[in-house]
């Protein structure tokens, strides 16, 4: 839990981001969302999403002075800061292996009750499709014309699928350690006309320890 924090508006597409902020509004104008920091790095074109749970190490939230004195302007709506995993943690010469496989539905859920069944008047029953209109009492069929088409179900709405597959392997060997991770995901979504979301994701982290005061770290995402 974090003190401050509030989301706001639902998803209403597959991988969207939740919009949020930390601090009440101070501006009309600009965004309220914070300054997202991930190893170090700006988040700029990247989306809180497109980052898996497995991968963080932990996170660190900045408010206030602490986050204007860090990073300035940038950092007045707040700072978000993710660490990931680099295999750090692990003992000399230890490995770890990762596989987390997820499947999953969903479904629509409160629809509008709308009216499925309309009655209608035949006026000429022999043509192609039935004219409608003002009946003459001559030619006038009184059988019930339904309209039994649930707009929603039928045109709207279908039942969404996610699959989500993840792969980590973590590794200390001494001087150098790293952690190379794979992740897919999947989306299908519950609207008809939307293309779903799809997510692939490569990660690798390498540490080495040149010295005893020099240490090179890379990132590749």
């Amino acid at each position: 839990k974090i003190a401050g924090l509030q989301t706001f508006g639902a998803i209403n597409t597959p991988g969207e981001d939740v919009p949020f902020q930390l601090r009440s509004v101070n501006t009309l104008s600009n965004s309220q969302q914070p300054l997202i920091v991930l190893d170090g790095v700006w988040l700029s074109n990247m989306k809180l999403s497109d980052i898996h749970p497995e991968d963080i190490a932990y996170v660190e939230v900045l408010k206030g002075a602490a986050s204007t004195a860090l990073y300035g302007s940038r950092g007045g709506n707040g700072v978000i800061k993710i660490t990931t995993r680099r295999g750090a943690d692990l003992s000399t010469g230890q490995s770890r292996v990762t596989f987390q496989s997820e499947y999953g539905f969903s479904q629509p859920d409160n629809q509008y009750n709308l009216n499925t069944r309309t009655n209608r008047e035949i006026v000429n029953n022999s043509g192609p499709q039935p004219v409608l209109g003002n009946p003459n009492v001559s030619n006038t069929f009184t059988t019930d014309l339904p309209a039994l088409k649930d707009y929603q179900t039928d045109l709207l709405f279908q039942n969404g699928a996610f699959q989500s597959n993840y792969l980590a392997v973590e590794n200390q060997a001494g001087n150098t350690n790293f952690l190379a991770s794979v992740h897919r995901m999947e989306d299908v979504g519950i609207l008809k006309f939307s293309d779903g979301y799809v997510r692939n994701a490569l990660r690798f982290n390498l540490d080495h320890q040149l010295n005893c005061i020099t240490k090179r770290q890379k990132s590749l995402l």
